[in-house]
């Protein structure tokens, strides 16, 4: 972890939220939204 784009978005203190968001946002990506 410790990705600098999601530490810029404030969630560098809570990795489980980090990784679930960035997933969320990838899938959002691939289904072309």
């Amino acid at each position: 972890m410790g990705d600098p784009e999601l530490g810029a978005c404030g969630y560098s203190d809570n990795p489980s939220l980090a990784l679930h968001v960035y997933q969320f946002i990838n899938m959002i990506i691939q289904n072309g939204i």
